[in-house]
């Protein structure tokens, strides 16, 4: 399996600093374009279209999900990922607090 990234996603990471936090997700997965993808994004347009395609998306709540989940960071380092990608990208994460429920 591969996982292509959107640029706004990884862009919008990188700029908080924190694009390490998507190797972290994915490790052990190949970063690239291949037949069989994965697409993580920001776009609901490019979600659409992806998953139109056959295409698994991630959406950004999803993957802000997995961080927590997974337990690579914690539901505060998340809360404060997202003010982050707010003030560096302008990325609007709508009811951010349904990322918490169960």
């Amino acid at each position: 399996m591969k996982v292509l990234f959107d640029t706004d996603l990884a862009s919008a990471f990188a700029k908080a600093r924190r694009l390490e936090l998507l190797v972290r997700l994915f490790a052990g997965i190949d970063l690239g374009i291949a037949f069989e993808v994965y697409f993580a994004v920001c776009d609901r347009k490019a979600i659409a279209y992806a998953r139109s395609l056959g295409v698994t998306t991630f959406a950004l709540r999803v993957i802000l999900r997995l961080l927590w989940m997974r337990h690579i960071i914690s539901q505060e380092e998340v809360r404060a990922l997202i003010q982050e990608l707010w003030e560096k990208d302008k990325l609007v994460i709508v009811d951010p607090e349904e990322i918490f429920h169960e």
